[in-house]
């Protein structure tokens, strides 16, 4: 078990020897520990039904010890959101603006990294889809903007491919958008590892489905 004061002096000794990066360091991993945690919890018996208590004993750490890194059981649901929407916004955003790829080669690479960070955070994805209702209406209003954000950069690279001459002039690349996300996010209800085909495999069955309407 830890000891709350001790970790706490601890961390002080670290300040003053000038060790920041050391600190972030060992805060993160902590934090990144109680969420790895508590999404594994989540989606097992359901946000609803799981106590500070369960995370704690689970981890093997003391009350006391997560307050001093967490308020409640809210803000992790809140950053297991926010991490995994924030993460895959930037992703789509990076993407878009690589130079010298055209709109096919970035399709093809969003499509895979998109499999890819489902099947990598499992759980995490498994709670974004799940426990929504229980999130704050503050909360909501910013995955929703994220949310946005993410199809904005998808609806681009489909932009960019007509312009480009590559996709066809009639396709609608809003509709076409909120198809690849669908079709992308619904693999963490079914996507296994020991399953019949790798993540790679899927992504290029994906990335060949949606071309094949939409290329010329």
């Amino acid at each position: 078990m830890c000891n709350d004061e001790r970790y706490r002096t601890d961390l002080l000794q670290v300040r003053l020897k000038g060790e920041t990066a050391i600190l972030v360091s060992k805060q993160e991993e902590v934090v990144q520990l109680i969420l790895d945690t508590s999404a594994k919890l989540f989606e097992k018996y359901g946000y609803n039904n799981v106590r500070i208590s369960d995370i704690t004993r689970d981890i093997g750490m003391t009350t006391g010890f997560f307050y001093y890194h967490f308020r409640s059981k809210e803000q992790i649901l809140q950053m297991i959101y926010e991490n995994y929407i924030s993460g895959a916004a930037d992703a789509v955003r990076e993407i878009y603006h690589i130079p010298n790829l055209t709109a096919q080669e970035k399709l093809n690479l969003l499509i895979k990294r998109h499999c890819k960070g489902i099947r990598d955070n499992h759980s995490h994805v498994s709670v974004f889809f799940r426990e929504y209702r229980n999130l704050s209406e503050e909360a909501i209003k910013l995955i929703q903007e994220k949310n946005s954000e993410y199809l904005k950069y998808v609806v681009k690279i489909i932009e960019q491919g007509v312009d480009e001459g590559l996709f066809k002039a009639d396709v609608n690349p809003k509709m076409v958008s909120l198809a690849i996300i669908g079709m992308c996010n619904w693999i963490y209800q079914w996507f296994k590892d020991d399953g019949e085909k790798s993540i790679d495999e899927v992504g290029e069955i994906f990335y060949r489905l949606v071309t094949s309407g939409l290329l010329k």
